[in-house]
């Protein structure tokens, strides 16, 4: 179920420790992670569906963009309860369309994403003097991997994202999360990542 919205705001104050504001184009998720904690964001919305079900378009995101000096220097999480590259985005380039309102205001930007289409916006993301790319994954199972984030970009594809963005000079992270026992192969996901990942972070499973 896709709904067009319009916000009054899209730049929130955040109470992540390493973001000051975080941006959400989008309310809900097609990737559909079982395991995802951002399904909590239902209680404050009208929407029944199981998530990954449904996603609001907040259509005029990129309008509400002001250049003000305001978060000049500070650091912008793209996103934090969902995926600024769900495949939706390739149809509404919302995520680009705030990025390239942004690069005037040139705060530092975090993008988090499952998503190899991450990669369609390396020529934005370069316009930024601070900018980092971090991809999160959790198997390399390909069969798992559609079990667990059902529309979420391939374990492979994510790696080759990982390695385009930091070939074009865009700093870049390793997120494993989370940390599936006996299922994640923490081993060689680092193996794989490190000549491309300037750091790696990690989360537990939240067993709720």
């Amino acid at each position: 179920k896709v709904r067009e919205i319009k916000v009054k705001g899209i730049i929130t104050k955040s109470r992540l420790p390493d973001a000051d504001y975080v941006i959400n184009p989008y309310l809900g998720c097609q990737h559909g992670c079982i395991y995802c904690y951002s399904e909590f964001i239902k209680r404050f919305t009208d929407h029944r569906e199981d998530w990954g079900e449904f996603v609001d378009v907040k259509i005029n995101a990129p309008e509400l963009i002001r250049v003000s000096k305001r978060y000049r220097n500070k650091r912008i999480l793209l996103s934090s309860v969902t995926d600024p590259y769900q495949p939706l985005e390739a149809k509404y380039r919302l995520t680009r369309r705030i990025l390239e309102k942004l690069v005037e205001e040139q705060p530092k930007i975090e993008i988090l994403t499952k998503s190899r289409l991450v990669t369609r916006d390396i020529d934005v993301l370069k316009q930024f003097e601070d900018v980092t790319v971090g991809i999160s994954i959790s198997t390399l199972k390909e069969g798992y991997s559609r079990e667990l984030e059902p529309k979420a970009s391939l374990p492979r594809l994510r790696l080759e994202a990982l390695k385009k963005c930091r070939e074009a000079g865009i700093k870049t992270y390793i997120f494993i999360s989370p940390i599936f026992p006996y299922l994640t192969e923490m081993e060689e996901i680092i193996e794989l990542a490190n000549p491309y990942a300037d750091y790696l972070m990690f989360e537990n499973l939240n067993l709720r």
